[in-house]
């Protein structure tokens, strides 16, 4: 027992420091991080389905780049961005938030960066006139329905706005603003929102294929993919450019487009 005491006494450095070492091991395993705030609690980033060789960036620093599909970072908590730049796609980019111990999950929008032209011919044509004019821009009386039933999204003048739904099952992004429904206001209520700003009339909005939180404009002399969170930075890609006359949902994954007297499938 003396001897113990006395190489204790010798070297109580060494023990300190040891301990101070597991403690911090524990705590690092555990989720625990050294912010700028003092010790915090981590959270965790989560995408899936990523193609190989996808570039991850986050706070503008490449974080992975992985052979596999799924993408799981461990993040301090509060407001981070993301960028990621998969090949032969548009760099998709988001501002999201982290909280302590939970899992965030982001969904990116990846748009082909070179979109490829079908010519739509025969009987496949009289199809896709049908279906360009039974597709009508959004109004507010007849809305497009996104975000999974809980935005209503219309065009109003060069802008398109989008307004959260008071559907009790609905969970509202928080970009939208909706009133809490009360005894003073039995039905809630939900301000407009703009998504975005066109400097030419808008011809077309469609939902994005295979999406609720993404949009397909025609707009003057471009068709581009726009993310529906309008806060900074908002993903925007320009897909086709010439005479959008007509679009319209084709198929599952893939839009038809009327330029000129070409009537055109656009595959995304």
């Amino acid at each position: 027992m003396k001897t113990i005491r006395a190489a204790l006494k010798s070297y109580w450095f060494l023990v300190l420091m040891l301990a101070v070492i597991l403690v911090c091991a524990a705590g690092y395993f555990s989720g625990y991080r050294l912010d700028q705030g003092g010790i915090v609690r981590v959270g965790t980033l989560s995408m899936s389905d990523l193609p190989a060789k996808t570039n991850v960036y986050i706070d503008s620093t490449r974080r992975v780049m992985p052979n596999a599909g799924n993408v799981s970072l461990s993040l301090t908590p509060g407001v981070h961005t993301v960028i990621v730049d998969a090949p032969d796609q548009e760099p998709w980019n988001e501002l999201f938030t982290i909280e302590p111990k939970a899992n965030t999950i982001l969904s990116p929008i990846l748009v082909p960066t070179k979109v490829e032209r079908r010519l739509v011919i025969g009987d496949d044509q009289g199809k896709a006139y049908a279906l360009f004019r039974s597709t009508a821009v959004p109004t507010k009386q007849k809305p497009l329905v996104l975000e999974n039933g809980c935005a209503l999204v219309y065009v109003s003048g060069l802008r398109i706005i989008a307004e959260g739904t008071t559907t009790p099952s609905c969970t509202l992004p928080s970009y939208l603003s909706c009133a809490q429904i009360s005894a003073e206001n039995p039905t809630g209520g939900c301000a407009p929102t703009i998504i975005f700003s066109s400097k030419e009339p808008v011809r077309a909005v469609l939902a994005y294929p295979g999406r609720t939180d993404a949009m397909v404009v025609a707009a003057g002399t471009l068709v581009s993919v726009i993310e529906l969170d309008p806060r900074e930075p908002q993903f925007f890609a320009p897909i086709f450019k010439g005479t959008p006359a007509g679009l319209a949902a084709w198929s599952a994954t893939s839009l038809v487009l009327l330029n000129g007297n070409q009537v055109l499938e656009l595959p995304l």
